[in-house]
């Protein structure tokens, strides 16, 4: 279904000619159908002439004539009308959702646009093309439900508290959908939402004919992924606070300040979103001024925030501007465009939370609390902050005067500007170390008023700082020892895992690294002054615009929206910081870095990548953004439907009067600032291709078995003539009668093209996984046994091979197992290989029967792949075996009791070798008279 690029002009000539106006096209990579088609900005087109019909009439006729571009074959059988709404500009909005006999389509999502002027703009959205499958699921709801609450408690929850599982939806289901390369083929799913409240929210889709999971949906969304360690509440452990719902702290109404600073600084920015997008024209995340609930101080998953869909929570530390808008902004994304929480929809999910977290954090001081604006100036292009968040200034004596870079610390009070005090070293006279505050402190007379140093102790910071508090001391400084966990970095210092941190402690707490911790200790007990304070920022160098997460203690920035690169993001989508792998859910929080900056450049102005953008303001730029998000944008935008998304945005707002949402006059937006969107859009390769070679399962370009070479053969076994030794098997198949008949067997036609001949053990989709039938098990494992081996010399020992692996992820897959002389047979573990282990264990006995289950094995697909790719594998076997033990090896594929991926496992030039060295590998000088193993023949 794919166009090539040669038949777009084409298509957007048909529709032109039908519309008496140029049209634009986008076709979708992941389904090879038009995703966008929309009357050229700056023209009076019309998608569908015939102003006396209603607006769905106009839609259906449109869809006749062309809705084959987006794959529609029978618009009143595939797609519903699902919305209409007429916004404050007077556009109307149509949305249809995809059906195939009835069943919903996940994502698929179709809109149409009409103008003041009543004429059809433009059609988008994700429409799944050739379905063509039963939708008479063979696996119950409540056996899916079943299904998916034992994949949580296996994959996500191990030991948990148990997730709740709401009732399962019918739906087709595209797996890879949103990857920007073609997806998987459609299935038919029970999309079953999960949760237990906390830390586990999203949906599992069960495969309503096999009885599997095939794909999990996260919809935790959170900021900055920089766990430093799990906490959790008390009991029950369910990630959300024991007093929530039925106890608030606070409520609407009750006094405010309320003295407690997490809590007040968290209800103030709160209120600053509110709003903020209320002056957008949206009461609350859900339009209709739904509670916003949130959790301060927060115990489990800290330090970090997050929205959970119930509350947004705040550890200790991050309830500041900007971090507060970007978790509120997720649940406004999650009502509106409900961006899918991967590869580059997910991006744009954090980067949406980004871009309002920092207009939030630009528009408004929070009152009464630290909240750093200033400097505030336009960095110069490309440039990176020098930023400073808190230093220990040190005036007095001489030697020792400077500012130090600090740790931070998620309890106690925010640097406020202090001035200079004394620093005393604290004596507690007792324990392993009697400088490190651990017990209650001596002679607090000494410390009152002043700020006491300690030594980093084995007892918790808050301990350390609650002591100091308690002898009168102002603040606090922990200086890392030669004993200390990472000696050389001032650490950041955390809170209870359970408790969080104890607001009792309103002293500022900073560290300090080993270096800087000595040096202060050799002028001790000698005056020092100094003093806890914000750092020395000044102008545009040290400029805290675009930067998120200035405030949060105790890691500080997170993102620069400026130059992503300054901190490992990509500025472009053709950056070398491009997130590739599937790790972070496919680069949500990297690749956010290339439409973040894309805003930043919009706003400001600016000059990368060869193009120049005049900015636009803040608030010009959201209200393009918002109307984006809000009107455009469908769960699956990528970067591509994203720019076209916010052309079109940019396009209906031209010439209408919108109010500025941190309280300025009213702006206006022309076809200028639509051009400097071009730019933007353009500067950052918002439409360029995805630049990902997704990574392969088995590595390419594979080093020498041994350091320099391939070492000394003892056997190869390249199977183009025959077994050669090698024989094949079965073992533990759970239904013999209703097996599939099939072994590893020798065959040619090798994927990619590859010559020869190799062993394959094929993994097809059979098997019956009905609920509560298992009238045909396909488990088993088929075995591939080498003829017996022995490594003759005491030289390391490697085994290659090459091969192919393409088989269904978690549940299918092969490995390697050795036995020496009559002993068992053993997994030859990933330790062992040196070049393409195992990727990672299938799934345990608790969800698969397959005889494997729980072992490493090769497994799944590449990356962005239905399928595989050749590599090498190397083991080391000295560990394993020793010299003249006789062993053999075996080739093991397990399969579970159904399904499968058509494809399976290909094995081929299996290699036992020594590796040499300047001595030589035999030697006989025939001293012993012995020459048995030498004949004589004539020449």
């Amino acid at each position: 279904m794919r166009p090539l690029p040669l038949l777009l002009p084409l298509i957007a000539s048909l529709l032109q000619a039908a519309s008496a106006s140029p049209v634009e096209v986008s076709i979708a990579r992941d389904t090879g159908v038009a995703r966008w088609v929309r009357a050229d900005a700056g023209t009076a087109g019309d998608l569908a002439p015939g102003r006396a019909a209603s607006a769905p009439e106009r839609v259906r006729s449109f869809l006749a004539g062309s809705g084959a571009r987006f794959g529609v074959r029978d618009a009143e059988r595939e797609l519903a009308l699902v919305g209409e709404t007429v916004d404050a500009l007077g556009f109307r909005h149509l949305e249809y959702r995809q059906f195939h006999r009835g069943v919903p389509v996940f994502a698929g999502v179709l809109r149409a646009h009409f103008d003041r002027e009543g004429r059809l703009r433009a059609v988008h959205g994700t429409f799944v093309p050739d379905l063509d499958l039963d939708v008479r699921p063979r696996v119950s709801p409540e056996a899916a439900r079943a299904r998916a609450l034992a994949w949580v408690a296996s994959e996500l929850d191990p030991g948990g508290p148990g997730a709740l599982a709401e009732q399962p939806r019918l739906e087709v289901f595209r797996p890879g959908l949103g990857r920007g390369l073609p997806a998987e083929p459609p299935r038919l799913v029970w999309d079953v939402p999960v949760g237990n409240g906390g830390r586990v929210r999203g949906r599992v889709f069960v495969d309503a004919t096999l009885g599997k999971a095939i794909e999990w949906l996260s919809e935790i969304q959170d900021d900055l992924a920089r766990r430093a360690y799990s906490g959790v509440d008390q009991a029950p452990y369910d990630g959300i606070p024991d007093s929530w719902p039925a106890d608030p702290d606070w409520v609407e109404g009750d006094p405010f300040p309320s003295g407690a600073f997490e809590l007040d600084a968290a209800l103030a920015a709160t209120a600053d979103v509110h709003g903020y997008f209320a002056a957008l024209g949206r009461d609350s995340y859900d339009g209709a001024g739904h509670v916003l609930d949130l959790s301060w101080n927060h115990a489990t998953g800290c330090p970090n925030a997050s929205w959970n869909g119930r509350l947004a929570s705040f550890c200790a530390g991050f309830p500041n501007h900007d971090v507060v808008a970007h978790e509120w902004a997720h649940a406004y994304t999650q009502y509106t465009h409900s961006l899918i929480y991967r590869w580059q929809s997910g991006a744009l999910s954090e980067s949406f939370s980004d871009v309002w977290g920092e207009s939030l954090d630009q528009s408004a001081k929070l009152w009464g609390f630290h909240d750093t604006d200033e400097p505030p100036d336009r960095r110069a292009d490309e440039a990176c902050s020098a930023f400073q968040a808190v230093r220990l200034r040190v005036a007095t004596p001489e030697p020792v005067a400077r500012n130090y870079a600090v740790g931070l610390a998620s309890f106690g009070a925010p640097a406020w500007v202090n001035p200079i005090r004394r620093l005393v070293r604290g004596e507690d006279g007792a324990g392993a170390d009697p400088g490190d505050g651990c017990e209650p402190l001596l002679h607090p007379d000494r410390l009152t008023g002043r700020l006491v140093f300690l030594d980093r102790g084995g007892c918790p910071f808050q301990t350390q700082a609650r002591h100091a508090q308690a002898a009168g001391a102002i603040g606090v400084v922990v200086g890392n020892t030669a004993a200390s966990p990472d000696p050389e970095r001032p650490p950041a210092m955390g809170c209870d895992p359970v408790f969080a941190c104890d607001p009792a402690i309103t002293i500022p707490a900073v560290s300090l690294a080993r270096a800087d911790a000595d040096a202060l200790r050799a002028v001790f007990p000698e005056y020092v002054g100094a003093a806890i304070q914000p750092g020395a920022n000044s102008g545009a160098d040290d400029s805290v615009r675009w930067l998120l997460g200035e405030d949060v203690r105790p890691f500080g920035v997170a993102r620069d929206m400026w130059n992503p690169r300054c901190l490992g993001a990509p500025g472009r989508t053709s950056d070398p910081e491009y997130h590739c792998a599937a790790s972070d859910a496919g680069g949500v929080h990297v690749n956010s870095g290339v439409p973040n900056h894309a805003f930043a450049l919009l706003a400001d102005g600016g000059t990368f990548n060869g193009r120049t953008v005049a900015g636009l303001g803040l608030a010009r730029a959201a209200h393009v953004y918002w109307r984006a998000q809000t009107v455009y944008q469908v769960p699956t935008s990528d970067f591509e439907d994203h720019a076209d998304a916010l052309s079109a945005a940019c396009d209906d707002l031209v010439g209408a009067p919108l109010p500025d949402p941190r309280g300025g006059p009213e702006v206006t937006l022309t076809a200028f600032h639509c051009a400097q969107l071009a730019e933007a859009i353009a500067a950052v390769e918002l439409r360029a291709p995805v630049p990902c070679d997704f990574e392969p399962m088995l590595r390419p370009a594979p080093p020498p078995a041994c350091a320099t070479d391939d070492g000394y053969a003892l056997g190869i076994w390249g199977f183009e003539t025959g077994a050669q030794g090698w024989s094949a098997s079965r073992r533990d198949v759970a239904d013999p009668a209703t097996f599939d008949a099939r072994d590893w067997t020798r065959v040619g036609a090798l994927p990619d093209g590859r010559p020869g001949q190799a062993f394959f053990a094929p993994d097809p989709r059979n098997g019956e996984c009905a609920t509560g039938n298992r009238g045909d098990d396909e488990s088993g494992v088929l075995v591939l046994e080498s003829p017996q081996l022995v490594i003759p010399v005491g030289r390391p020992a490697r085994l290659t091979f090459d091969h192919y692996a393409a088989t269904e992820k978690d549940w299918d897959g092969g490995n390697v197992k050795l036995r020496v002389a009559d002993g068992a047979w053993a997994l030859v573990p990933a330790e062992a290989f040196r070049f393409n282990a195992y990727p990672g264990p299938l799934f345990g006995t608790q969800l698969s029967s397959n005889p494997l289950a729980g072992e490493g094995a090769f497994h799944g697909t590449d990356e962005g792949s239905n399928s595989g790719s050749w590599g090498r594998s190397i083991v080391d076997l000295s560990v394993l075996v020793a010299p003249g033990q006789p062993f053999r090896l075996r080739f093991e594929f397990g399969s579970d009791y159904c399904w499968g991926s058509t494809l399976g496992w290909w094995v081929d030039d299996v290699r036992l070798a020594v590796c040499a060295d300047a001595g030589a590998l035999f030697l006989d000088g025939f001293d012993t008279g012995d020459t048995a193993r030498w004949s004589l023949a004539e020449p």
